[in-house]
């Protein structure tokens, strides 16, 4: 069973929006898309843009209002949000800054090259997620591979702009501080590329912290693969290793650097690149790094080379990390010496505002776990993660026998770090939807008989955790108990079902007749 990505689908109850925020249905082609430019022209021609102008850094307006929209709307239904330039020190620097690009529900049809629901963003992401689905286990339980195609310099946009030496200076890009109680300024959304001679090529996203003009700090946590790779190269007597970072990469290339894609389930090395092309069903076009071997994207935004130094350790942190908590100081952690800046003309840069903003598309890491998931355990019926509540999922089953609830679930625990809490549901409750769950715990719920408890793997960040390996964690099974569970003999219908069934079409109906009512943006 694979491990659940931390930044899994994070759903919300479907309401379509009104005015601006309600997508339109577009002009532009729908993806793959080779750079960040394509793609974020097709978001604005689909509304699904919120441009605030000018930004000053020292206000933190853009983080607060992620915060807003988020609490407005929850993820799935966000919009992207840019900034034309920013204000970093009393200086102005051009280019954009983007949040939140693949945050709403709908950027997984789009960037996946599937016309979206026109209405509602919760369809979207299911429909791209039965894509994903179909092409994993169409292919084995595997997502197919296209190998990157190499292209000249003249086709690799990332070579417009050649910095070396002296010219070399990493503050004058609009990479700003998110969080006031951050050390600093950081770059959060890049490519992370690193090799190794038996690990193979590695895609990844890491916190870096800027440390001067050619100097980045790289927090990859233990037991990542950029932190074996260096752990290995330290072992075999090496004083550094080459390292690349792309920023302002294609969606299918973010999201296969930030997610658990492609799962790994032997040691062979893996072509991220070639998992990244078989989710779009084209290549991804790569060309080699100027100071580095590595292969980075040739329509990236931004391109910095260089090598991590090992006898170069230095202070990190701390930084506002995944589960909505400020993540530690580290006296040493590892530094990187920059050796060249590759990028467009007037290059945008994408900042995640880790815990607020929406991470990478969630719809390939969902479909190949519900896929796995319904392949060892036939009965459940979906999953989801709850917004705001990293390492909480929601999972709904068609039970048929005692005991098959707990026995998924803890499961689970035992090969997903990531969880936390865990509740199952009947196919009856729509788990996007948080007062169904809610109700069926108040209602289902046996505290006494249907909940486990019990110490398990953690996460590293997790900000709980006593030794950083482990916590406690629970398994609530909100399902309906059977007689064997300590149920009760025959348990009453939903008071909803019995309107549907007793009125079909009863909501089709209202939505038509008071859409004026039901689906303004606000009510106050």
């Amino acid at each position: 069973m694979p491990v659940l990505a931390a930044s899994a689908s994070a759903l919300s109850a479907c309401t379509p929006l009104a005015g601006n925020h309600r997508p339109g249905a577009g002009n532009s082609k729908l993806g793959p898309y080779k750079s960040l430019r394509d793609y974020y022209a097709a978001l604005e021609d689909r509304n699904l843009v919120v441009n605030m102008g000018k930004y000053d850094s020292s206000s933190y307006e853009f983080p607060g209002l992620l915060y807003r929209l988020v609490d407005q709307f929850g993820v799935p239904h966000t919009p992207c949000v840019a900034a034309e330039k920013v204000k970093i020190d009393g200086e102005w620097i051009n280019g954009k800054l983007i949040a939140n690009h693949t945050a709403n529900g709908h950027t997984n049809c789009i960037a996946l090259g599937i016309e979206p629901d026109p209405d509602c963003p919760i369809r979207s992401f299911k429909k791209a997620r039965e894509h994903c689905m179909k092409l994993y286990r169409e292919n084995k339980f595997k997502f197919p591979e296209i190998p990157p195609k190499v292209v000249s310099r003249e086709q690799a946009p990332c070579k417009e702009v050649v910095l070396t030496g002296d010219d070399i200076d990493i503050t004058k890009f609009q990479f700003i501080q998110g969080n006031p109680a951050d050390a600093g300024r950081y770059i959060n959304t890049a490519t992370v590329i690193t090799s190794d001679p038996e690990l193979g090529y590695n895609l990844a996203i890491y916190r870096c912290q800027l440390k001067g003009k050619d100097r980045l700090m790289i927090n990859s946590e233990p037991g990542q693969t950029g932190w074996k790779m260096f752990q290995a190269a330290q072992k075999r007597g090496e004083k550094s290793v080459p390292i690349a970072l792309a920023m302002g990469q294609d969606p299918l290339t973010w999201t296969i650097s930030g997610g658990q894609i492609p799962i790994k389930r032997t040691d062979d090395p893996i072509d991220e690149y070639a998992i990244a092309g078989g989710l779009g069903g084209k290549a991804i076009e790569v060309i080699k790094g100027e100071t580095t071997p590595h292969l980075v994207p040739a329509h990236a935004e931004i391109i910095i080379e260089g090598e991590v130094i090992f006898d170069e350790m230095g202070p990190e942190g701390p930084y506002h990390e995944l589960f909505g908590y400020t993540g530690e100081f580290k006296e040493e952690n590892y530094s990187m010496r920059i050796t060249s800046i590759t990028h467009r003309k007037d290059p945008w840069v994408v900042n995640s505002f880790t815990s607020v903003a929406g991470g990478i598309l969630t719809a390939p890491d969902s479909g190949y776990i519900l896929a796995d998931l319904q392949r060892f355990f036939k009965y459940v019926t979906d999953i989801s993660a709850v917004p705001g509540a990293l390492g909480t999922y929601w999972i709904s089953i068609k039970k048929t026998k005692p005991g098959q609830a707990m026995r998924m679930a803890k499961f689970l625990m035992k090969v997903a770090p990531i969880l936390k809490i865990i509740v199952v549901v009947d196919d009856d409750v729509d788990i996007y939807h948080r007062s169904e769950v809610l109700a069926a715990m108040a209602t289902r719920w046996r505290m006494d008989t249907a909940t486990d408890i019990d110490i398990y793997n953690a996460l590293i960040l997790d900000p709980g955790s006593l030794d950083q390996k482990t916590n406690v964690k629970a398994v609530i099974d909100a399902t309906i108990q059977y007689p064997e569970e300590g149920g009760v003999e025959n348990f009453p219908e939903k008071n909803r079902t019995n309107l549907k069934e007793g009125s079909p079409g009863i909501f089709e109906r209202i939505d038509k007749k008071y859409a004026d009512i039901l689906f303004q943006t606000s009510w106050g």
